[in-house]
């Protein structure tokens, strides 16, 4: 999961830990490996302005969130989920020579290589009780 966060892709982790077992990797392994990234850095949670916000560029992954009864109940109101144009300026990462990625391409969205300086995306969001912010992280790590 900390790999899968931190941006490494799905086959990064399996080349780096077949090249360091000993013994072949088992199949279940495998397939929980990938299970992993394929949820991890989907949904954030955001505050912005005093208002928790889980948001994600994935409407499904919202969606499937919502399901989860601690989430749906966490939901302020009963509100349709909010669409947004969400551009992403560079950033600058410390310690690379030029400094300039994205957001998108920092956090290893390999779909994002060699786009401009801005990036347009559209992003759904819904806003979260405050009192229930641990509840939704707790959810959402499990999920």
């Amino acid at each position: 999961y900390a790999a899968a966060s931190l941006g490494l892709r799905t086959d990064d982790i399996l080349t780096g830990l077949r090249r360091m077992a000993k013994n072949e990797l088992a199949k279940d392994l495998i397939m929980f490996i990938v299970n992993i990234t394929t949820k991890a850095g989907k949904v954030r949670l955001l505050l912005r302005r005093n208002h928790y916000f889980l948001e994600s560029m994935y409407r499904d992954m919202l969606t499937e969130m919502l399901k989860v009864k601690a989430v749906r109940d966490s939901r302020v109101g009963n509100s349709e989920m909010s669409v947004h144009d969400h551009s992403q300026h560079k950033i600058q990462l410390q310690g690379t020579k030029d400094g300039g990625k994205s957001q998108l391409e920092a956090m290893g969205l390999a779909d994002t290589a060699g786009l401009d300086d801005k990036v347009s995306r559209k992003v759904y969001s819904f806003e979260i009780l405050p009192e229930k912010v641990e509840q939704v992280k707790k959810e959402c790590r499990d999920a």
